[in-house]
């Protein structure tokens, strides 16, 4: 511990050595300095960095002889040990530090591989010291370092946790014990409310938030009671406006791992976790200019869904709003991307996990949001109930298809409605609500099918709309008889006469 202070006190290079420039204006030799182990007067920066990188890698090897860990084993006082192992531990990060300062200092420097090699081997020497630590040791001491006045030595030690929890699959309950009483001071560094300093580094806290994210995913789900306020201040975060935006997308994980663990326990939290995330996808600049911030808004809002979609019925007709203007956002990163294949799930989780009582009723509403001011949102939209109409049931499908029919013959006039715009856009928007109906006309019987045929038939020689009307009309007949083949020609006869006098009307040599 004393060579890591001392390593600590040395100057970086011999010109920063104060002692030096003390020489330079007086010939007298310093006090003491027969006493020192190494004399930076009396020798050469290389010499000097050498003694460094000989005195780190014998602290390496030392650490781990058999002989040290042997009278490490052996030794009775564990308290007094404890202590001394977070001092040793506490050394070690401060001269990590010091050596990384090091190594951004002589970036462009011809020591520059030598900083490199010496850092690499401190890390060395910290693996060593924390092998050395037993589990019921190792956690109280990095407690112990997660309140150090280092913003460094804080951040070291939480990453330490975090591979002790990533690497180890089987904690006994006791340790798992002492492991939940870090969640407080974990919750302290995200909010900053340390008495050391009034700013907390962000880094620190997306590292705190990290922390609680793996600890609640190995040990949330048998313990929740400690997670419900590591919610309470995830959302917390989110909800303010001056948040930096790498934290709040840590926090948007911490909140996915979070909710998908609490399940049921994180109810009570929605009427404040929901209007946060919701207002968080609504900033669609700040999300499309950082992927990272984006993913993390998409992942939470597919976690929630995911797991308490039976409770979503207040929030659903912006969930869906948000939903099918993220899928044209989303759609230039590619459909293997991750953001893309989140989007397609938490459409799919929409689209089959609620009632039709509840979608419905939602589709429609949000329909009516888009129709005017989102138009190229329309086609998402009919994905999410195409797929929930392929999933519904036989008697949810009859006891609905009143609704149902009724809505298409409200969108089913949206080449109508929309005469002047751009005809193919018009034609593709009208081929997602044709796909949809398809789907609902594939899973009924004929007896329920043949007043829809129909009342479509009649709908289509509305005087008013002739035109556009007739032209959806044959391109929902061409689709329902290429899927019906051979059982269309049950409806057919009926369409040959008015199909004859459309083709005489628009035959140019006939006019």
């Amino acid at each position: 511990m004393k060579i890591i202070q001392y390593l600590t006190e040395l100057p970086e290079n011999k010109e920063d050595d104060p002692g030096t420039k003390k020489l330079g204006t007086c010939k007298t030799k310093p006090k003491n300095q027969d006493g020192q182990l190494f004399n930076v007067e009396s020798h050469s920066d290389k010499q000097l960095r050498h003694f460094k990188f000989l005195s780190v890698s014998f602290m390496s090897q030392l650490l781990s002889s058999q002989s040290f860990v042997k009278k490490i084993v052996e030794y009775e006082e564990a308290e007094e040990l404890q202590e001394l192992e977070q001092r040793l531990l506490e050394e070690v990060l401060h001269y990590i530090n010091t050596v990384a300062s090091s190594v951004e200092g002589n970036v462009d420097k011809p020591t520059a591989k030598f900083w490199r090699v010496l850092l690499s081997k401190c890390y060395d020497m910290l693996d060593k010291v924390n092998a050395l630590l037993p589990t019921e040791t190792f956690i109280p001491v990095i407690g112990g370092l997660m309140m150090n006045q280092l913003p460094s030595v804080r951040r070291k030690a939480m990453d330490l946790l975090n591979n002790k929890v990533q690497q180890r699959t089987k904690w006994q309950k006791s340790q798992i014990l002492q492991l939940l009483q870090l969640v407080p001071e974990l919750i302290a560094i995200v909010k900053c409310r340390r008495k050391e300093e009034e700013e907390e580094q962000a880094i620190n806290r997306q590292t705190a938030l990290f922390s609680l994210k793996l600890l609640c995913k190995g040990f949330g789900t048998e313990n929740p009671a400690p997670f419900v306020p590591v919610l309470k201040t995830a959302i917390d975060l989110i909800s303010s406006e001056k948040e930096e935006k790498n934290v709040m997308g840590s926090a948007l994980l911490c909140i996915a791992e979070v909710t998908c663990t609490l399940k049921a326990q994180a109810i009570p939290q929605l009427p404040r976790l929901m209007p946060a995330l919701l207002k968080t996808l609504k900033s669609k600049k700040e999300l499309v200019s950082n992927e990272i911030y984006l993913l993390s808004a998409v992942t939470a809002l597919l976690k929630v869904a995911e797991t308490l979609p039976h409770f979503l019925s207040p929030y659903l007709l912006e969930c869906l709003l948000q939903v099918v203007h993220l899928e044209k956002i989303v759609a230039e990163f590619g459909p293997s991307s991750q953001i893309s294949v989140r989007v397609a799930a938490l459409k799919t989780i929409l689209a089959t996990r609620l009632a039709p009582r509840i979608l419905l009723p939602a589709v429609t509403k949000c329909y009516s949001e888009v129709l005017h001011t989102r138009k190229n949102c329309l086609g998402p939209l009919m994905n999410i109930l195409n797929e929930h109409i392929a999933g519904m049931e036989k008697e949810h499908l009859i006891s609905h298809q009143p609704e149902l029919t009724a809505f298409f013959m409200k969108v089913l006039d949206f080449r109508t409605e929309h005469a002047e715009d751009d005809l193919e856009e018009v034609g593709k928007i009208e081929a997602y609500i044709i796909d949809c109906l398809i789907s609902m006309v594939m899973k009924l019987s004929e007896a329920s099918f043949r007043p829809l045929f129909f009342k479509l038939f009649d709908w289509s020689k509305t005087e008013a709309t002739l035109r556009d009307r007739l032209l959806t009309f044959h391109r929902i007949a061409d689709r329902i008889a290429d899927k019906l083949k051979g059982l269309f020609t049950l409806f057919a006869g009926h369409l040959v006469k008015p199909f004859a006098e459309t083709l005489n009307q628009v035959n140019i040599s006939k006019t």
